[in-house]
């Protein structure tokens, strides 16, 4: 069980550029439904995100 919660910490350094494109996708693109689906990108990068956090502090 510890080998898996170890790998899942490693995508956050892929997360923080998917983050900032989606910002810049969202500051490009104003249309409602861009906004919509970037939306809905950013939970499941946030969800993502936590689920790193979590498994971190599970280890620690």
């Amino acid at each position: 069980k510890q080998s898996s919660i170890i790998h899942l910490p490693a995508p956050p350094p892929l997360t923080a550029p998917a983050l900032k494109t989606i910002i810049l996708s969202n500051l490009s693109f104003r249309g409602s439904c861009w906004n919509l689906r970037n939306y809905a990108v950013y939970k499941v990068v946030a969800a993502l995100f936590v689920s790193n956090i979590i498994s971190w502090v599970r280890i620690f």
